[in-house]
């Protein structure tokens, strides 16, 4: 085993340390050595001209920067046309278009950033509230016809 205190640990009188000389240059002075990696044109082979090889960042957002609330929920268009329909042909369309309004304002408010409030939205909604309404009133006249008839004639 050495000893730490031996002759290796202290190297004398005659040691002493080179001079700082600096570092070399490799190619000349810093400020005109370029970094290739980031060098803001590359060669282009159309005559000679350059083209950016760096490109902004800020304009490819590949999907993630959409402003929110873009679209109009699909089911809207199906509410209002389904609440119009209802009130104008068939009746019984009333309660799917309120189904489908409702359905589409939960998922717009859940999901603000992806859906956009949307007037068609409530008027399907109150079209269909009105056409089941309406359903609900002729079921009940025609159920009560339909008892008295039998409460007449029996």
């Amino acid at each position: 085993m050495t000893d730490p205190n031996g002759p290796s640990a202290n190297p004398g009188p005659d040691y002493q340390q080179p001079p700082y000389a600096g570092y070399a240059e490799p190619e000349g002075p810093a400020d005109q050595i370029g970094n290739p990696a980031y060098s803001l044109y590359a060669p282009s082979a159309y005559s000679g001209q350059h083209v950016p090889a760096i490109v902004d960042p800020v304009a490819h957002d590949y999907g993630y920067s959409a402003p929110p609330g873009n679209q109009v929920h699909p089911q809207a268009t199906a509410s209002l046309v389904l609440g119009v329909l209802s009130l104008v042909a068939f009746l019984p369309l009333a309660p799917i278009a309120w189904y489908l309004a409702a359905k589409a304002r939960r998922e717009t408010l859940a999901e603000p950033y992806r859906w956009q409030p949307s007037g068609m939205i409530t008027a399907g909604m109150v079209l269909g509230i009105i056409g089941s309404v309406l359903l609900g009133l002729i079921v009940l006249v025609v159920t009560l016809g339909i008892l008295m008839l039998a409460a007449t004639s029996g």
